[in-house]
C-alpha cells in the first residue's frame, strides 16, 4: 500500500491530505477509504476508488510529494 495526496476542496487555500491508494504501475493508484471522507468538513477532490494520475508535487516546504493530479482516463 502507498500514501498519495489529494487536494482538499472549500479549503480558501491549497490543502493536500495523505490518503493510501494501492499502487496500479505506471503513475496509477487507487484511493482507498479514509477516515477523512467521513469528517464534515472536509471533501476530497477524488473519492476512494477513484482511479488516478500522480505525479511529484513541491510543497510550500520544499519537500517532494506524490500528489493526485487526474483521474485516470
Amino acid at each position: 500500500m502507498s500514501e498519495i495526496y489529494v487536494r482538499l476542496l472549500n479549503e480558501g487555500t491549497d490543502v493536500w491530505a495523505s490518503v493510501p491508494a494501492e499502487h496500479l504501475g505506471d503513475s496509477s493508484y487507487r484511493l482507498l477509504a479514509t477516515e477523512i471522507e467521513s469528517e464534515q468538513d472536509c471533501e476530497l477532490q477524488y473519492k476512494p476508488g477513484d482511479v488516478v494520475v500522480a505525479a511529484t508535487r513541491r510543497g510550500a516546504d520544499g519537500q517532494e510529494m506524490m500528489c493526485a493530479v487526474e483521474l485516470q482516463k
